[in-house]
């Protein structure tokens, strides 16, 4: 429990420094919401938030692999759509939540990783709205876990490099 505390921590922070809002925590997953507050960069800022993360895992690795024998890999899927976002619960456990088709795609695009031998994945929609801002390494055509639905997903590797001026534009 202590190492999932820890790796939630810095995950946590990594969501909320790029505009993102900790949905929930599902055993050793978050599922993360951007655009909450209507901005309109949120796609870029959650493929360079999940990008931050697979560097904070990556960093965490090794001091993991020292303290408890061992290090972990996470899969990232990101989608892009509508959801149905509201408060959600109990009235002593309310709290917001996001529900609907966008919500169970990414989950799937998020298990695919496994299938695929990857760790971020993105929709074609989320790709469409940030092509210019990422590398991509692979585009790959998978049947999503639980479907029988086809997808393009694309394998993120990376942030393209800007300009000073473009930089400070896009976050």
């Amino acid at each position: 429990m202590f190492a999932l505390n820890r790796h939630f921590y810095h995950i946590g922070k990594i969501i909320e420094a790029n505009g993102g809002y900790i949905d929930k925590i599902i055993g050793d997953a978050v599922m993360a919401i951007f655009g909450l507050g209507g901005q309109s960069n949120a796609p870029f800022r959650s493929v360079k938030a999940a990008m931050e993360m697979l560097d904070e895992v990556d960093r965490l690795k090794s001091s993991m692999q020292v303290e408890y024998g061992q290090g972990f890999d996470v899969g990232i899927g990101i989608h892009y759509g509508e959801a149905v976002v509201g408060m959600v619960g109990p009235p002593a456990r309310e709290s917001l939540t996001a529900i609907g088709d966008t919500v169970n795609i990414a989950s799937r695009i998020e298990a695919a990783n496994k299938e695929a031998n990857t760790k971020l994945l993105i929709s074609s929609e989320l790709y469409e709205l940030v092509k210019q801002k990422v590398i991509t390494r692979n585009s790959i055509c998978l049947k999503l876990p639980g479907t029988t639905e086809t997808r393009i997903l694309h394998e993120i590797s990376g942030i393209q490099k800007l300009t000073p001026a473009r930089d400070a534009e896009r976050i």
